[in-house]
């Protein structure tokens, strides 16, 4: 503290030597404040400039600073290319070289800045350099080479200003450099991360679309195969004589294209996870009243049908226990020309359950099971597959048959 306190003493007393240390003391000030200015201005556009604008808006910065009319400002990308976004209007409106490009490859750095490169250290000319065919004139110029932690990132560079570039030029330039490359280096680390998880993505979203591609084809492949089995059926019934046996195989053949149609509308789909089993009943129910065409005018079929989307595993023993008890009630609730209603329902109750119900309003259970007779291997079916649901089922007589299945499903 004395001694600084000594030295000011010195320089405002005028004393021999005085006027040349406190013109060193006021131009290393001035040099301080000076960079000081700059690294404020550099650091304000990296934090609010958007990403297409920095390397701009920092030269323009730093040709400011040193008066200069050319320049570039550059980054080293995940290949080792010098890449550089922004160039001073005269060397990249004016250049006139046949294979102008940004992107510079290690096998084509040449010249002083090629130097500045594989060498990691700034160059100064005030020499004219030798350039390409085209290129524009470089007269002055000092090239320093922006390095963090030992890497190579980018490359800084000033030319052509009216008067020669100094030692106390480059070491400005150097200075700025080193205080761009931390910012600069964690920005390219930013980004490269950012590439990466949108290659990862982009990878994902064809994987997910490979594999519904996959989904859809092997849906319309099982699709296609019941239809065939379904059409094999139809071809062995028509040599039968024996009505039980060709009903029989009608009823198996009505089974294959239940799930069948399961998978018919999974491959339409837009999610191959799910069913939407409002659109399945409607479909199945006509598909049913069809095949019982003699019930044509008689029987109305209504569906009412919670919104609710399932997984295949959940979709075919419902689409299953639908086709039985349907099926059912066409082939037994309605003799003798009677008419009247079947109801399909799918209601989430306040437990958070499913209930699938088929209700009519037929002749009922006939015997003392609640079974009917004619129908015991259908209905037998259906508790199976109440039972694969982890669901109760329910059979009860309430002016007519009542079926019920309450389940749970994720």
């Amino acid at each position: 503290m004395k001694k600084l306190r000594h030295l000011a003493n010195r320089l405002w007393r005028r004393e021999p030597g005085n006027n040349i240390e406190r013109k060193r003391a006021e131009q290393a000030l001035a040099a301080s404040q000076r960079e000081l200015e700059i690294h404020n201005r550099i650091a304000a556009v990296f934090l609010t400039a958007e990403d297409e604008e920095i390397y701009e808006k920092v030269l323009e910065v730093v040709l400011q600073a040193f008066d200069s009319r050319g320049g570039v400002f550059g980054y080293i990308d995940d290949g080792g290319n010098l890449v550089c976004p922004s160039m001073t209007p005269e060397i990249s409106e004016q250049c006139r070289m046949d294979d102008k490009t940004i992107v510079l490859p290690p096998t084509a750095w040449a010249g002083i800045w090629g130097k500045a490169l594989s060498t990691k250290r700034s160059v100064l000319s005030n020499e004219p350099n030798q350039v390409p065919v085209g290129h524009v004139a470089v007269r002055r110029c000092v090239f320093v080479p922006i390095v963090d932690k030992g890497k190579l990132i980018g490359l800084l560079a000033v030319a052509n200003r009216e008067t020669d570039y100094t030692e106390v030029d480059r070491s400005q330039l150097e200075t700025i450099a080193g205080h761009i490359g931390p910012i600069l280096h964690a920005r390219l680390a930013r980004d490269m991360e950012e590439r990466v998880r949108l290659r990862a993505e982009d990878d994902l979203r064809r994987a997910l679309a490979d594999k519904n591609e996959l989904l859809k084809e092997v849906h319309h492949r099982v699709k296609n195969n019941m239809a065939v089995i379904s059409s094999m059926i139809s071809l062995q019934s028509e040599n039968l004589v024996y009505e039980e046996t060709v009903h029989s195989l009608n009823k198996i053949r009505n089974r294959i294209r239940a799930m069948a149609l399961v998978h018919d509308q999974m491959y339409h789909s837009e999610d191959f996870r799910r069913v939407d089993l409002g659109e399945y009943a409607r479909r199945l129910t006509d598909s049913l009243l069809q095949t019982h065409a003699d019930h044509a005018g008689r029987v109305e079929l209504q569906t009412r049908i919670a919104d609710v989307a399932m997984n295949i595993d959940v979709a075919i023993p419902c689409a299953m226990i639908l086709n039985e008890l349907v099926t059912n009630s066409l082939e037994h609730a309605f003799q003798d020309g009677r008419r009247g209603e079947i109801v399909v329902a799918l209601d989430r109750l306040e437990d958070e359950r499913f209930e699938l119900a088929v209700t009519d309003n037929g002749v009922g259970f006939n015997d003392d099971n609640g079974v009917r007779g004619a129908n015991r291997m259908g209905l037998e079916l259906v508790a199976l597959l109440a039972k694969q649901l982890g669901g109760e089922l329910e059979m009860r007589e309430n002016h007519g048959a009542d079926v019920r299945v309450r389940f749970v499903f994720e």
